[in-house]
């Protein structure tokens, strides 16, 4: 029973190197979770198909400790029903590039060293909390093009740019190339935690209407050049 897995160990799958595709994953519709480690070391893990009736993913279940040893899926569904994510699930899993999340999902954990990854989409059910922050979505220039569900009742997303939905706050933005300019539009008041994390703007404009700075907002970056038209200096959390 695959369920009972609390430890890598503990998985019948734990370091099987040798598997490439395991799309027959998807018949094992006893499970209500991937289980802690439960791909943990497979490293070669090209494909694969997840079980339809799963609630949760937990931590691990497709890393390694190995730097960039997590497995090698490159495309994957999070089949409906899906409601949590949790912290490190695809921590290592480098050759991630397509991610297509469930309706259903409230809960994700971290895709911060998915470098390669090229798309993520933000259901509805996703709240703030779970898409800002430096931890969620991947850091260190990835051009990443992130699409907000139109339903979302906070968030939207506009040329890659994650707002609230009054378009005040700048939540997310995953989309840079070293030496890029990007000029916050007016009206924007709010930097969130982790806004620029890891970007490669060489020059960030920031609006007259900009009041907050949280933290992390700007940190990590390749900045050079930070021009601001606000008339007070806005409130910086460090």
């Amino acid at each position: 029973d695959i369920n009972s897995s609390s430890s890598y160990t503990g998985s019948i799958f734990y370091n099987k190197t040798d598997i490439t595709k395991f799309d027959e994953f998807e018949y094992f519709t006893g499970l209500s979770k991937i289980p802690y480690g439960c791909f943990y070391g497979c490293e070669n893990l090209e494909s694969i198909k997840l079980p339809p009736n799963i609630k949760e993913i937990e931590g691990d279940a497709f890393s390694t400790m190995q730097a960039g040893g997590g497995a090698k899926i490159t495309n994957l569904v999070i089949p409906e029903g899906v409601e949590k994510i949790n912290y490190y699930a695809f921590l290592g899993c480098t050759h991630l590039e397509h991610i297509s999340l469930p309706s259903t999902l409230k809960e994700i954990g971290s895709f911060r060293y998915a470098k390669n990854l090229k798309s993520i989409n933000i259901p509805k059910g996703l709240v703030l909390k779970e898409v800002g922050g430096t931890t969620k979505l991947p850091e260190q220039g990835t051009e990443v093009s992130i699409v907000v569900d139109a339903d979302h009742p906070t968030l939207c997303s506009v040329n890659n740019v994650v707002y609230t939905k009054d378009m005040k706050q700048i939540i997310a933005c995953r989309y840079s190339t070293k030496g890029q300019r990007f000029e916050v539009p007016e009206g924007v008041t709010t930097l969130y935690d982790g806004a620029f994390y890891g970007q490669l703007f060489s020059e960030i404009i920031l609006p007259s209407s900009l009041v907050e700075i949280q933290t992390a907002a700007l940190a990590f970056n390749a900045l050079q050049t930070l021009v601001s038209f606000a008339p007070y200096i806005p409130t910086v959390h460090s």
